[in-house]
């Protein structure tokens, strides 16, 4: 039977394991996820800037009315690089660092299941069959380099670029925010009552 609070007693493992290399993981995690959800905001600024700069062309203004149009988007565009290339070193550095904090936190987890086995009494090994005993050093510490590696930095940033994006449609248009949230949810409760049906 697993423990409630499993994810929690696992973070404080991990971070107890490897505090400093934790908290650069969390922050490039954090950063990636920021520049994902930033395209989204930048669009909209570039397109209406854009725009006005394309009916000020058609109409005939002069051509500094033209460049003050087109210098802030040269200026959202700067700053978008810079956002993804901020991005992209996260990445790189999110994945170094998260491999060699999963595989030293593996090798922590077998060595604490390795020293708990010892103080084990003889019954235990008499009772469970030898297989039993090594899944635990293999398909549950498997298991386990899959959520430190890749599930909880991909949830994290699932988390913040779903807060992003969310913060800003309300910001952009409450009203559409609440139709997009309600038809997602239709259609979660659709989804769930054919599958439940088919079953």
């Amino acid at each position: 039977k697993v423990k409630k609070g499993t994810l929690p007693r696992l973070l404080k493992m991990l971070f107890s394991f490897y505090k400093v290399p934790f908290i650069i993981v969390l922050v490039c995690v954090c950063l990636s996820a920021f520049a994902a959800a930033s395209p989204s905001i930048f669009q909209r600024y570039v397109i209406d800037t854009a725009s006005l700069a394309l009916e000020a062309i058609a109409k005939g203004t002069t051509t500094d009315a033209i460049t003050d149009y087109f210098r802030p988007i040269s200026i959202a565009v700067i700053i978008l690089a810079c956002i993804y290339l901020i991005g992209l070193i996260s990445n790189f550095v999110q994945a170094r660092t998260m491999a060699s904090v999963t595989q030293g936190c593996l090798h922590k987890l077998r060595t604490l299941m390795f020293g708990k086995m010892q103080k084990l009494p003889i019954k235990y090994f008499d009772t469970n069959t030898r297989g039993d005993i090594m899944s635990h050093y293999t398909n549950d510490i498997d298991s386990l380099r899959q959520l430190i590696s890749q599930s909880l930095p991909q949830l994290i940033t699932t988390a913040i670029i779903l807060t992003t994006v969310t913060i800003y449609m309300f910001y952009m248009s409450f009203y559409m925010a609440f139709v997009v949230i309600g038809g997602m949810l239709v259609m979660s409760f659709v989804a769930k009552k054919i599958g439940g049906s088919g079953a």
